[in-house]
């Protein structure tokens, strides 16, 4: 079985407003348009609450929410990492049967299905603001920020040292902005 993980930086949903969810979806080659052998991941967002018509018929399996600010690429590689058991998870779509209003997904193997949905790891990169990023503006941050001969190369650094340290994606003219405005107040 093949896995599509097309997931690219249209589907983030960073900077969205208040209440956007974001929740990924395995869709088993069945209901797929890529074939009979290909299974997809979807990231479906929305604000509030709600479900996909497939997902509410159980013809798609959810595999829980991403954090919103969500990193696309990281996101995508986190998923290839776990490829082969997102398609032991969408062998267990056993099909879907027409209940007299809608087709209803079957899913076989229910503790199979759980073990592999409870072992599923989501967590993968995130953009993050200066303002969120730097908790504590105190004298020592704002003398660094002062003294510092390139404000440009040290945005950098603190880019760097975050993407190194937690998977945090600053974006160095945001830093640089925020030094800038934290050095005019």
């Amino acid at each position: 079985m093949k896995l599509n993980i097309d997931i690219d930086n249209a589907a983030e949903t960073r900077g969205s407003c208040s209440g956007t969810i974001a929740h990924l979806y395995l869709i088993p080659p069945e209901e797929s348009g890529g074939g009979d052998d290909e299974a997809e991941i979807y990231v479906w967002s929305n604000i509030g609450s709600g479900t996909p018509e497939p997902a509410y018929h159980r013809r798609w399996l959810s595999l829980g929410r991403v954090n919103t600010e969500f990193v696309a690429a990281s996101l995508v590689a986190v998923l290839r990492d776990q490829a082969e058991t997102l398609c032991q998870m969408a062998d267990c779509y056993a099909g879907s049967e027409w209940d007299g209003n809608n087709h209803v997904g079957r899913w076989r193997d229910q503790d199979l299905l759980q073990d592999l949905k409870y072992g599923l790891r989501l967590d993968c990169a995130t953009y993050c603001s200066p303002s969120d990023w730097f908790t504590d503006v105190g004298s020592d941050l704002l003398a660094e920020i002062e003294n510092a001969d390139d404000l440009d190369a040290w945005a950098e650094g603190i880019v760097e040292t975050a993407a190194a340290d937690c998977e945090v994606i600053l974006e160095a003219e945001d830093v640089r902005d925020w030094a800038e405005e934290q050095l005019d107040n």
